[in-house]
């Protein structure tokens, strides 16, 4: 798995739509609807979200192949981790594609990180290699 940093023009468009609260521009996918409720309200998942997403250099690995649920077109999607609401040490999994038009996202995972760590690792090898924090 590549991972690399979250280009800033992705970054910037995803807050402003996530910043709206607007859920005719933000599309849940049932997955990530169901696996989020028992961590609160939307606006809190948001919330984290738009915090994690603030950072300077976010790391993350672009999803190719994801669809927009509402037409069909691809998206540009980006997988990242957040810190877990409630402080554990495990992070939550995010995916999240803009659809081409940028006018709405699709949100397509959040939930707690499945465990493999795949991401996790692959973060910290660029950050070892790149000397980053």
């Amino acid at each position: 798995m590549q991972v690399r940093p979250i280009p800033g023009s992705w970054k910037t468009a995803v807050i402003e739509i996530l910043e709206t609260c607007n859920s005719g521009r933000i599309e849940w996918t049932f997955t990530a609807e169901n696996s989020w409720q028992p961590f609160g309200l939307e606006q809190e998942a948001y919330e984290i979200l738009i915090m994690t997403l603030k950072h300077d250099e976010v790391l993350g690995h672009q999803v190719v192949g994801m669809l927009d649920g509402r037409d069909g077109s691809h998206t540009d999607c980006w997988a990242f981790l957040c810190p877990h609401p409630w402080g554990s040490p495990v992070p939550i999994y995010a995916k999240i594609g803009i659809h081409h038009s940028q006018v709405h996202i699709n949100l397509f995972s959040l939930h707690v990180d499945d465990g493999s760590e795949k991401l996790q690792n692959a973060i910290k090898a660029y950050r070892k290699k790149y000397n980053r924090r």
